[in-house]
């Protein structure tokens, strides 16, 4: 690999990156991803702000209902008719008990109802140990939930129960991200792909490049700018989407949320990540090589065979030590995406991590020779696809 390969590539990537970097936007969306992360934490107060008194008639014996925001007014049996007819002028609501069962009349149907519903059936709940007249230890013990212990063997054995929940749903909650964030710089590739390649092609801007670059300085180029191109779309919508979470987690819990993510897991995500797309990428290139026109090309739907591997990923989470995820986390064309899984989740020995990078960069390897093979091919073949026959064949012989 010399200088000037090095040099070329290099040119070519930061072309294709900048080709769709549009500072502008980049600040508009880091303006939103502010704003957005900003409306979060201050939604408790906006809520407040624009939320009203609701003033409810009741008619029932004993205590009202005590709840924020709700004004609870105990009217006598013979007023029913009258407050029932002032719905919506007089009250909000008219709530009518009959022993243990009741009927909230509203007007129409709200958003507050649904907060309020089930404080109403927490109060019917303490009417109900009421008439039982239980003393206070009776009703404490009815009151308290069951625990279920949780004892783990393998991972954090040394942890109580409920340190190990908060942090398996917080792994469950990292890998779903990770997911996301792959399917979104997957789509990515795949449309900047298309509309460069094909679109070159079309205007035989390509063909006179190729008077001054080897198809391979090209395609690596392409597919070192298109993957960067990627991993700045997945770092604003995985930034977009941490402010958002926070945001979400400081207005109803206060403090960030925690991310039961280490240094090391976060380098391996970053590093599979990496190496994944610039996998997909090669895929892409590839194959988009071998469409003339776009608009009228069966072959484009080929394109989205990429986005499998993702799809499968998404049935391990939460099932990372299983046969299938270990043989996705090790298998060259499945490995970008559950091996970070994997990883996050349960760990992985050593010898198996090993294993699955070397195969997936000897893929990589292998796929981007591939890529500037079907390039070369397609571009001499202006007006006409390359046939399957022909596809298989430069396959077979890459």
């Amino acid at each position: 690999m010399n200088k000037n390969y090095l040099n070329r590539v290099t040119r070519v990537a930061t072309f294709e990156f900048l080709r769709f970097f549009k500072w502008k936007q980049e600040l508009l969306t880091v303006g939103l991803m502010s704003a957005g992360f900003l409306v979060a934490i201050l939604w408790p107060v906006i809520m407040a702000f624009f939320d009203s008194e609701q003033r409810i008639a009741v008619f029932a014996e004993g205590a009202l209902p005590e709840v924020e925001s709700v004004e609870f007014v105990s009217l006598p049996p013979p007023n029913l008719r009258l407050a029932l007819s002032e719905i919506g002028d007089e009250y909000d609501a008219v709530l009518v008990v009959d022993d243990f069962s009741m009927v909230l009349h509203v007007e129409k149907s709200s958003a507050w109802q649904d907060s309020l519903r089930p404080q109403l059936r927490d109060w019917m709940q303490s009417r109900k140990f009421d008439a039982l007249e239980l003393n206070e230890e009776q009703r404490e013990f009815y009151h308290q939930d069951i625990p279920i212990e949780m004892l783990y063997t393998s991972r954090v054995d040394d942890e109580d129960a409920e340190a190990a929940e908060t942090e398996r749903r917080g792994r469950g909650l990292i890998t779903g991200g990770i997911l996301l964030l792959l399917f979104i710089g997957v789509v990515n590739g795949f449309a900047l792909m298309m509309s460069s390649i094909t679109q070159e092609k079309m205007t035989r801007v390509t063909e006179q490049l190729l008077t001054l670059l080897h198809p391979q300085e090209w395609m690596d180029g392409k597919i070192l700018g298109v993957t960067m191109h990627s991993v700045k779309s997945m770092a604003l919508t995985g930034g977009l989407l941490l402010l958002l979470l926070n945001g979400m987690h400081m207005a109803m819990v206060g403090g960030f949320m925690p991310l039961p993510l280490s240094f090391l897991v976060f380098l391996n995500t970053l590093f599979f990540l990496i190496i994944g797309l610039l996998l997909v990428n090669s895929v892409l290139a590839g194959f988009a090589a071998t469409i003339d026109d776009p608009n009228h090309s069966s072959r484009s739907t080929v394109m989205f065979i990429p986005i499998i591997p993702v799809l499968i990923s998404f049935s391990i989470v939460g099932e990372a030590d299983s046969g299938l995820a270990t043989f996705l986390s090790i298998f060259p064309l499945t490995s970008f995406a559950a091996m970070p899984i994997r990883v996050a989740e349960v760990g992985v020995p050593w010898w198996q991590w090993v294993i699955s990078v070397a195969l997936m960069l000897a893929t990589l390897y292998w796929l981007r020779k591939l890529a500037a093979r079907l390039f070369r091919q397609g571009i001499t073949m202006y007006g006409k696809e390359p046939s399957w026959k022909d596809i298989w064949r430069i396959i077979m012989n890459t």
